[in-house]
């Protein structure tokens, strides 16, 4: 399907309201508990995470003008449709960067389609989270180079920084494809019909003025930076460089963020395949002759769909292609740093690897037997999404959920539940609006002031008998607080805390 490029102002929009509809009726009720977490802040009007820090402040925008007309549901309902929308239009924009990039409506339609059914994107599509609007403003960007267009370029491209300041390693990339306007790409030695054309042009104007693009990018984002440390309290460069580089609220972060080591490469590894097919729920190749689920062999599958898919697009690649695999490759030193066991991390990456397959499968497609081979590799991945996670999480409330309403019965509002894991106890306050506290996340100090101030008020105590943790908890939660399991128990003892009917667990 060949054809010149338009606008794409009448696909965008159709293929964002279809996104639509594939995201908002299936909005999870199992919620991510980072969601949970932002919409505590925003409720609680902590608007300031300078590591993402555009989110919050946009979201609350929103949440407050829904309130002046009527809304009053908590905020991560609104935040789920809030990003049910940005998905989509993230969706929208991908199918016009891959067309704008290939110039092959069928392509570019697989390529947005992958990314709208891969794993992490559709997970938070229909969840609460900041990263798929640094996706949007990321892919915003990227359309906005393709055509040219230098000042929406660099604005789209900062407020995707501003929104996770990850996507500081996509700017190079992004500027790379910026393109002259005016000039058609110069096609390549390729078949008519194979879809390949080089994005955009080189001459010496051309590379300054995507140097310029890069540069003015990166003022942009120094500059708001420097703007919020200073409202902050920060007034010199020194202290605004500080502020600006540590995480969070400036206390030490777990060893298991910000750490190399050599057997982070496979986790980060297994993390990359996560964001795509949950392959956690995967039949190992000894079970296949059991009795299993017919989910675990759908995921085997479609690992083996993907496989297909990477396998054919390295076979026809380009140097167009490959632009947007640079992209990609970009962003994994610091996810393996930073933290390699969060699938989540690679929504954004996903965009490049997105455009990366449309353009590489686009001469595919031309064969009657070979688009039947893609189409229905991605139709098996987006099929097992589906049925082993999106539809769960609309439909059930999910184990999390369901000892934390358990445990929630057993408290009452003067109570406290302290949590040595990450997980179903965050459900406890912003669903059931019960007391509690984490270990790991708030200290032993913390922990203890907040217990000895529920007993002073009457209320009780409750933790999870420390000896039910299995072992590997307890060495993961010695590595990363120091605590160890008889630290739990003197705690349990100390604070005489109560279990929860063991049929919570």
């Amino acid at each position: 399907m060949h054809k010149q490029n338009t606008s794409g102002t009448a696909e965008f929009c159709a293929i964002s309201v279809c996104a639509f509809l594939l995201f908002l009726p299936f909005r999870a009720i199992q919620y991510d508990i980072n969601g949970i977490q932002e919409a505590q802040y925003i409720e609680g009007g902590q608007l300031l995470q300078k590591n993402h820090m555009l989110y919050r402040p946009v979201t609350y925008a929103i949440y407050s003008a829904a309130r002046t007309v009527g809304y009053a549901g908590h905020v991560l309902g609104l935040l789920q449709v809030v990003n049910a929308i940005l998905g989509a239009i993230g969706v929208g924009l991908c199918y016009v960067l891959c067309e704008s990039v290939v110039d092959d409506s069928l392509a570019a339609l697989v390529g947005a389609f992958w990314l709208a059914t891969s794993f992490i994107y559709w997970y938070f599509s229909t969840d609460a989270g900041y990263i798929v609007l640094a996706g949007v403003f990321m892919l915003g960007g990227m359309v906005c180079a393709v055509r040219g267009r230098v000042l929406p370029t660099e604005i789209s491209t900062s407020l995707a920084v501003l929104t996770w300041q990850a996507n500081i390693f996509a700017v190079p990339v992004i500027s790379t494809l910026l393109k002259e306007r005016g000039l058609k790409p110069a096609t390549t030695s390729w078949p008519e019909g194979s879809g390949e054309h080089v994005v955009a042009g080189f001459s010496p104007r051309s590379f300054r003025r995507r140097v310029m693009v890069a540069v003015t990018t990166l003022l942009l984002i120094i500059a708001a930076y420097v703007t919020v440390g200073f409202v902050q309290g920060n007034h010199t460069p020194t202290t605004i460089l500080h502020w600006a580089s540590i995480y969070g609220d400036g206390s030490a972060p777990l060893p298991l963020w910000g750490t190399w080591a050599w057997n982070r490469i496979p986790a980060a590894s297994i993390s990359a395949l996560r964001s795509i097919i949950p392959i956690l729920l995967a039949a190992r190749p000894g079970e296949l002759t059991q009795h299993i689920q017919l989910g675990r062999i759908a995921v085997d599958l479609a690992l083996i769909a993907f496989l297909v898919l990477l396998g054919l697009a390295a076979l026809r690649a380009d140097r167009n292609a490959l632009v947007f695999l640079a992209g990609y490759i970009l962003f994994l030193p610091f996810i393996i740093w930073w933290d390699p066991y969060e699938p989540k991390w690679f929504l954004v990456p996903n965009i490049f690897l997105a455009v990366f397959l449309a353009a590489s499968l686009a001469p595919w497609l031309g064969h009657k037997y070979m688009r039947v081979v893609v189409l229905g590799s991605v139709l098996a991945i987006a099929g097992t999404n589906f049925v082993t996670t999106i539809r769960p999480r609309h439909s059930r409330l999910g184990p999390d959920r369901e000892i934390a309403q358990c445990v929630a019965e057993k408290m009452t509002g003067t109570d406290v539940f302290v949590s040595a894991e990450w997980g179903w106890p965050e459900y406890l306050g912003y669903l059931h609006d019960r007391h509690s506290v984490n270990l790991i996340n708030d200290g032993m100090p913390a922990v203890k002031n907040k217990i000895q101030t529920i007993r002073d008020g009457g209320g009780t105590v409750y933790m999870l008998d420390p000896a039910t943790y299995p072992q590997e908890h307890i060495d993961w939660l010695k590595n990363q607080t120091g605590l160890t399991r008889d630290d739990l128990l003197r705690l349990f003892t100390e604070s005489r805390a109560v279990m929860p009917a063991t049929s919570c667990r």
